[in-house]
């Protein structure tokens, strides 16, 4: 470990947050929420981000040094689980005797395979922001007992890994406000994060979390747990009118799953926000919502409260490909209820997942009507990709189709890891691009609110991708 004798007596903490392979940069909130919840008169916190500063192995090691950190926070995603781990490593060769916890969506689903690698000391399961402060009082201790320590995953000194349930916070008020200055959100806005939203000043928001739908591709439920859990509408408005006053953000990404679970407590939402007055406040839903669950009153009280558009998820037009996901969802109730919600005067999107394993042209083509019979403004496609820890993942592993260590790559990019049998010669790019042009040859306009409320950058590097994927794979199939 580290030596700070001579220093303050404060604790010093490293958090990472790693590079990832995907097309959006996403900031690191989760940290901002930890961090938000350690005492500072005790921890003194430093957030290294790699996808801010391109910051390589080397370089966080030396930051390491400097800061003199007694213990490293590691977040991961099934995406940038190497990385990562990679990280780990460089770290674990200089300081051997460092303590390397690691948190996030991948260890939460996948315990087990994590903790075969020797560097990872401790792992999270679920949400650590009241239970990482326990696991630091702790390791102060000399007798430790980490079984105090609800969500930990450990070792025993005999080597044996103890794995505890994921932790979930019953009461989401006993959280304090996320600490965005520990994250740099200046940085990120100047760099040009946006999540839909014509507001260059924006930022994530979490008003609820949990999961009770079964969606066999999803580690929502995983993650956060079947119950929905919510913050109360007071909670919400005293932390959107701070960042309004203070910080100058004018738009609010709602990051929940399922953000009208409860069309009532939705509704309140609404109403709460319409009552603060927030002259220019945009709201929007960006995991999108469900779309049974909500009326002509919510639409309506979206739009007065500062929505622009609605996100919807039907992921496929086939009732065969939507049984193999257990979504729980009829292809026939997604026009009248786009027109619905268009009538309040809100945009709609629609997202959808491609290459779903046992997905067939025939069902791709069915989507390809759905899409044009919807009166959808644009459907966004994200290209399947099995998450460790789901009931599809383990489906695919018991057949032998991906391995138990299978790692995904990006959700946006025509070059899966992963393609399903019965869509081995299927130029996915191409559906891609095919999508696109319809939708926007039907609706020129949307061009111009894409320019308006979407980082351009990630969009061109997308665009880009999926242009070069089509064309490698047309010429792979010709050779």
């Amino acid at each position: 470990m580290i030596s700070i004798s001579g220093q303050s007596r404060k604790k010093h903490i490293t958090l990472i947050w790693p590079s990832n392979p995907g097309l959006v940069m996403a900031m690191p909130i989760s940290l901002a929420y930890l961090t938000g919840n350690l005492d500072k008169k005790k921890y003194k916190v430093d957030v290294i981000d790699c996808v801010l500063n391109k910051i390589d192995h080397d370089q966080i090691v030396r930051r390491i040094t400097r800061f003199k950190s007694q213990v490293v926070g590691i977040s991961s995603w099934s995406i940038n689980f190497d990385e990562s781990l990679e990280i780990a490593r460089a770290i674990k060769a200089k300081y051997p005797h460092l303590p390397i916890v690691m948190g996030g969506p991948h260890v939460t689903c996948y315990p087990d395979s994590v903790m075969k690698h020797e560097e990872i000391d401790f792992i999270f399961r679920g949400e650590a922001e009241l239970v990482f402060p326990l696991f630091l009082e702790e390791l102060d201790k000399k007798k430790r007992r980490w079984s105090r320590v609800p969500g930990l995953t450990y070792r025993t000194t005999a080597g044996q890994i103890v794995r505890q349930n994921p932790y979930l916070t019953a009461k989401l008020d006993d959280l304090r406000l996320p600490d965005y200055e520990a994250i740099r959100l200046d940085d990120y806005l100047k760099k040009g994060y946006r999540l839909i939203s014509s507001q260059k000043r924006n930022v994530p928001l979490v008003t609820t979390r949990g999961c009770p739908y079964g969606c066999t591709y999803c580690s929502a439920s995983l993650i956060n747990g079947k119950l929905v859990r919510s913050h109360s509408i007071d909670y919400l408005m005293k932390q959107i009118r701070c960042l309004y006053d203070k910080k100058g953000i004018k738009s609010f990404s709602i990051l929940d799953d399922n953000f009208t679970f409860d069309t009532n407590y939705a509704k309140e939402f609404c109403r709460s926000v319409i009552a603060l007055g927030l002259k220019g406040a945009e709201f929007c839903t960006t995991n999108g919502i469900r779309m049974q669950r909500g009326d002509r009153e919510l639409w309506g009280l979206m739009k007065r409260a500062g929505w622009k558009i609605i996100i919807i998820a039907p992921e496929s037009g086939s009732k065969r490909v939507l049984r193999l996901m257990k979504k729980g969802l009829e292809p026939r109730i997604v026009p009248p209820i786009v027109d619905e919600i268009k009538a309040a005067g809100l945009r709609v999107t629609a997202n959808f997942i491609i290459g779903f394993p046992g997905e067939t042209r025939a069902d791709l083509a069915k989507t390809t009507a759905l899409i044009k019979k919807a009166n959808i403004d644009f459907a966004n496609i994200h290209f399947f990709q099995p998450l460790p820890g789901t009931p599809i993942f383990d489906e695919l592993v018991r057949k032998g189709e991906i391995s138990a260590d299978f790692l995904p790559g990006s959700y946006e990019k025509g070059a899966a890891r992963y393609i399903t049998k019965s869509l081995k010669n299927f130029n996915f790019s191409r559906f891609y691009y095919r999508t696109v042009i319809y939708c926007l040859w039907r609706n020129p306009a949307y061009i111009f609110y894409f320019l308006k409320n979407y980082s351009l950058k990630p969009l061109i590097r997308r665009l880009i991708s999926e242009f070069f994927n089509m064309f490698n794979f047309s010429f792979q199939f010709i050779s």
